[in-house]
């Protein structure tokens, strides 16, 4: 049941089959532990011990990978948390101009702070960038979408004026299927948003994140 949610999920990401290996690493146990037929409980403990490794094998590189390197989800966390500390303070307020949770809210939980607005990120805007690649009787109502929380982002930038605005930078971003953007080109083609993000000063970046402080 595990794996065949995964499947159905079809989202490609590891961890979606953790459940899946969890479930099959305790049933290796098991068949390890029960005694049978010869041939066949070997068979069965090697095909299971083939999978569990298969299911564990890319979840562990990738916590591997970002644990040991500087630019690892556990460096841009720590490094965002201790931006947010020092430009927002307690009580401050945090919002991203990004397309995933991933790092800003977890650095957002470990600084104490508050994150800004209603939804978790702009996940709808690659939706408006790509609009050209959805089917043609699908582009009104995706225009739509993306433009819409477009404006919700502008009211939390206006209305709520948060310590930090945090923006993405890096070369990919999720959604974007490998379309360059940036955001602050982009945003600053509008008058409004010009002006609301004329209302902070360029701190740095923090990894691929740059880091606008309210003035």
């Amino acid at each position: 049941m595990a794996a065949l949610g995964a499947l159905i999920q079809r989202k490609g990401w590891p961890y979606h089959l953790l459940p899946m290996t969890i479930f099959l690493s305790f049933g290796a146990c098991l068949a390890c532990m029960t005694p049978g037929r010869a041939a066949a409980g070997r068979l069965v403990r090697a095909l299971a011990l083939a999978l569990a490794l298969t299911g564990y094998w890319p979840s562990s590189l990738i916590a591997l990978r970002t644990a040991a390197s500087d630019d690892g989800t556990a460096a841009s966390v720590a490094g965002l948390a201790d931006a947010f500390r020092y430009y927002a303070g307690p009580g401050g307020t945090v919002f991203g101009l990004v397309t995933s949770p991933r790092d800003v809210h977890p650095a957002v939980l470990a600084a104490g702070v508050h994150w800004a607005a209603p939804f978790c990120c702009v996940y709808l805007l690659p939706g408006l960038i790509r609009a050209d690649e959805a089917p043609p009787a699908e582009r009104a109502a995706v225009v739509a979408a993306g433009r819409a929380q477009l404006k919700a982002a502008f009211d939390v930038v206006r209305d709520a004026t948060p310590s930090v605005i945090v923006i993405d930078e890096a070369a990919y971003k999720l959604g974007f299927a490998g379309r360059p953007f940036d955001y602050r080109a982009w945003l600053s083609r509008d008058p409004a948003w010009a002006a609301a993000l004329g209302g902070y000063r360029n701190a740095g970046l923090v990894g691929h994140f740059r880091l606008l402080v309210r003035k």
